[in-house]
C-alpha cells in the first residue's frame, strides 16, 4: 500500500511537471518566434517607410566608375545596423527588377542556394512584398525601387531566423535543466508526502484490523487537523461506540440468560408442586380424608394462580418491548386514577391491618396521557408496599406538582431493601428475600413493569430505602407529554 502510494504520487508529479514543461515551453517558444517576426517585420516597416531613406535610395545614379544597383549596395550598407544585418543570418540582396537575378548585395549566395522567394515575386509584379508563412525556414521583404537612371530593382531583407531558433533552443534548454530539478524534487517530494498520507493510514488500517478482532483499547490519537486527522478522530468515536454497543449486546445477552433461567425457574417451582400434589391426589384415591383433599386441592389452585400471574406479567413486559405503536391518550384526573388503584389493593390492606392514607392538595392539574398505563403503575407500587409492610403498618400516599410533572411518593414503614440491592431492585425476576417474596405471591416482575411503563410515559420512579426504615417509593410523570411509544 505504502510503495503503491508513494508510486501513484511520483507519477502524479512527474507527468504534471512533464505537462507542465510542455505546455510553458511551446509557449515560450513560439512567443519568442511571434516576438521576433513581429520585430523583423516592424524593423522593416519603419526602415522602407522612411521618405528620406526611400529619396535616397531612388537617388542612386550610375557613374564611369559604379553601376546604380552598386550605389544601392553600398547605401544599403550604410544602414546595416538599421536594417540588423547579421552576416549568416540576415542579408540585404539587390535584384534585378525584371528577371529577379541576385546582382549584389551584404553577402552573395552560394551557388544554386539562392532562391526567388513569393514575397520577391511579389515585388516583380511592381507590389511590394512582406507576406509570411511559419512553414517557411525564412522571413523576408521585398520592395520594388526605381533609380534615377530609370532602372528598377529589388530590394530584399531575408532573415534565416536562426537568432529565434538560437534563443528558443537555449531557452528550452534552461526549461529542460529546470525540469530534471523539478522532477528529482518533485520524486521526493512525493516521497515525503507520501510518508505523510501512508503513515496515518497504515494506523488506522491496522486499528480498523484490531477493531475487527474485537479490540477496542487503543485510539490513534492523531493531533492532525487535516482530513486523515478528521477521519481517524471519527473512527475513535465509532470504536468507542462499537465498545459501547458490543459491551451493552454482552449485557443484554447475560441479562437474557438470566432472564430464561429465571423464568424456567418460576414456572418450574409451581409445576412441581402441582404435580407433586396431583400424585398424591390420585395416589390416595378415595382413602385420602376430605379435609386432605381440599388443602391439597388449594395449593394446587394457589399454585395455578400464580402461574398464571407470572405469564400475565411476562406477556405485559413483552407488549411493552414490542410496542411500536402510539397510545390512546386522553385527559384525567390523577388523583381519581390512584384512588381507584387504591380500591384495588384496599382489601389486601385491610386482611393484613394496613392502613392507606392520601394526602392530596385541594386541586390537582389533570395530565394527559394513557390513562391504564398510569393507573398499572401506581397499583404495582402500592401493591408491593402493602405486600412487604407487617401487620399494623402503613403506607402513606403523597402527591404534588411543580407545572409540569406530577409527583407521587408512596411510602412505607415495612421491612425496608438493604442497600447493596437498590442498583438491582428494577431488574426482571430480581428478589431481595426470594423465598419469602415467592411465599407472599410476588413475580419479581411488579417493579420492572411499572418503571418500564413510566419511562415510557417521559418520567421516572426512584427508590429509597434502608433495612428497618422502610421504603419511599417516588413516581414522576409528565403532566402533557404524550405517552411514549
Amino acid at each position: 500500500m505504502k510503495r503503491n502510494l508513494h508510486t501513484k504520487l511520483s507519477l502524479i508529479m512527474i507527468l504534471t511537471i512533464l505537462l507542465l514543461v510542455v505546455v510553458i515551453s511551446a509557449f515560450l517558444i513560439r512567443g519568442v518566434e511571434t516576438f521576433y517576426i513581429e520585430e523583423f517585420y516592424t524593423q522593416m516597416q519603419a526602415f522602407f517607410g522612411d521618405p528620406e531613406i526611400v529619396r535616397e535610395l531612388r537617388s542612386a545614379q550610375s557613374t564611369d566608375a559604379r553601376t546604380d544597383y552598386a550605389l544601392l549596395n553600398e547605401r544599403l550598407s550604410i544602414y546595416s545596423g538599421r536594417l540588423g544585418i547579421v552576416y549568416g543570418i540576415r542579408h540585404f540582396y539587390v535584384l534585378d527588377g525584371e528577371t529577379g537575378i541576385f546582382l549584389a548585395g551584404s553577402e552573395t549566395p552560394e551557388e544554386g542556394a539562392f532562391r526567388i522567394t513569393p514575397n520577391v515575386l511579389t515585388a516583380l509584379g511592381g507590389t511590394p512584398g512582406n507576406s509570411y508563412s511559419r512553414w517557411f525556414g525564412y522571413m523576408d521583404v521585398a520592395l520594388p525601387i526605381t533609380t534615377a537612371d530609370d532602372n528598377t530593382y529589388i530590394i530584399q531583407i531575408l532573415d534565416t531566423k536562426q537568432t529565434a531558433a538560437d534563443l528558443s533552443s537555449s531557452l528550452f534548454a534552461i526549461i529542460l535543466r529546470t525540469a530534471v530539478i523539478g522532477l528529482a524534487l518533485s520524486v521526493l517530494l512525493s516521497f515525503v508526502l507520501s510518508k505523510t498520507m501512508v503513515i496515518p493510514i497504515q494506523n488506522l488500517t491496522r486499528a480498523a484490523e484490531r477493531v475487527a478482532a474485537g479490540d477496542f483499547s487503543r485510539h490513534l490519537g492523531t493531533p492532525a487537523r487535516d482530513e486523515i486527522g478528521d477521519l481517524a478522530r471519527t473512527f475513535d468515536n465509532m470504536a468507542g461506540q462499537l465498545k459501547e454497543t458490543v459491551a451493552q449486546l454482552e449485557q443484554a445477552a447475560t441479562l437474557q440468560k438470566e432472564f430464561v433461567a429465571n423464568v424456567s425457574h418460576e414456572l418450574r417451582t409451581p409445576l412441581t408442586s402441582i404435580r407433586s400434589y396431583a400424585e398424591t391426589l390420585l395416589a390416595a384415591g378415595s382413602n385420602l380424608p376430605e379435609s386432605t383433599r381440599q388443602d391439597l386441592l388449594q395449593v394446587v389452585m394457589g399454585e395455578s394462580d400464580r402461574m398464571t400471574r407470572i405469564v400475565q406479567d411476562l406477556l405485559t413486559l413483552s407488549q411493552l418491548d414490542g410496542q411500536r405503536r402510539s397510545l390512546p391518550m386522553e385527559s384525567f384526573s390523577f388523583q381519581t386514577a390512584v384512588e381507584s388503584a387504591v380500591r384495588a389493593v384496599a382489601l389486601t390492606a385491610k386482611e393484613k391491618n394496613v392502613v392507606l392514607d392520601m394526602a392530596f392538595p385541594a386541586q390537582l392539574p389533570r395530565m394527559a396521557g394513557y390513562r391504564p398505563g398510569v393507573e398499572q403503575i401506581v397499583l404495582n407500587i402500592i401493591t408491593n408496599a402493602v405486600k412487604y409492610t407487617p401487620s399494623g403498618g402503613r403506607v402513606a400516599l403523597t402527591a404534588y406538582t411543580d407545572g409540569t410533572h406530577m409527583t407521587l411518593e408512596v411510602q412505607d414503614n415495612g421491612i425496608g431493601i438493604p442497600a447493596e440491592d437498590l442498583s438491582r431492585i428494577f431488574d426482571r425476576f430480581y428478589r431481595v428475600e426470594k423465598g419469602r417474596s415467592r411465599e407472599m405471591g410476588g413475580t419479581g416482575l411488579g417493579l420492572a413493569i411499572a418503571r418500564e411503563m413510566a419511562r415510557r410515559a417521559g418520567g421516572d420512579i426512584t427508590i429509597d430505602s434502608a433495612i428497618g426504615c422502610g421504603t419511599t417509593v417516588t413516581i414522576t410523570l409528565p403532566l402533557e407529554e404524550p405517552y411514549a411509544s
